[in-house]
């Protein structure tokens, strides 16, 4: 394996978190402003029965997606850039700020963090 050749192909984070914020039209209106105030730029949001769905297209490419667990007291949190083509920085930037926007949608007492995990996918030649 070649170690100099590295490039990442995907990049994401996901939190399941407690309680679970109301999924609906203002909110999404909310989550919208939020995300334009912290920098993040959008071109496409879609809002499901129990999801929201945030995508920018434009380079690097970013998926937001905010989905209440059927059957659990939780919502995911999901951020991924696929084939990001930038720098890990400008995602935990980006990550940062889409966190930020959710707290401010959605400011809840109490919120815990049930779990987190983070995925970075590389390739090298070899």
């Amino acid at each position: 394996m070649n170690t100099e050749t590295r490039q990442t192909i995907h990049l994401g984070i996901n939190f399941l978190v407690s309680p679970v914020p109301p999924l609906d039209s203002s909110s999404k209106l909310r989550f919208q402003q939020s995300l334009a105030t912290y920098g993040i730029d959008f071109s496409h949001v879609e809002l499901k029965e129990r999801e929201l769905v945030v995508m920018r297209e434009t380079s690097p490419r970013l998926e937001i997606k905010i989905a209440a667990l059927p059957g659990a007291p939780l919502v995911q949190l999901l951020i991924v850039s696929p084939d990001p083509r930038c720098e890990l920085g400008l995602f935990i930037k980006d990550t940062e700020a889409i966190i930020e926007a959710f707290e401010a949608t959605w400011s809840i007492p109490n919120r815990q963090i049930i779990s987190s995990d983070v995925t970075v996918r590389d390739l090298y030649e070899s």
